[in-house]
């Protein structure tokens, strides 16, 4: 965005909402965890893999 550069990309605008689109590492996810931030967006996603890993065992 003008000479800014950005760790995400615009990739959809709509309405009422703008889609940003980033791509993370699971590396990056556990080592900011590690790190003490245990309560952020990098925890949110770690419990969503989480989740999903135990609904495949199930299957």
């Amino acid at each position: 965005i003008g000479d800014e550069e950005y760790g995400f990309r615009i990739s959809g605008i709509g309405q009422k909402s703008v889609k940003l689109e980033k791509y993370v590492k699971f590396d990056d996810i556990f080592e900011a965890i590690e790190s003490g931030n245990d309560n952020g967006l990098e925890a949110m996603i770690k419990q969503i893999i989480e989740d999903y890993e135990e609904e495949d065992e199930e299957e």
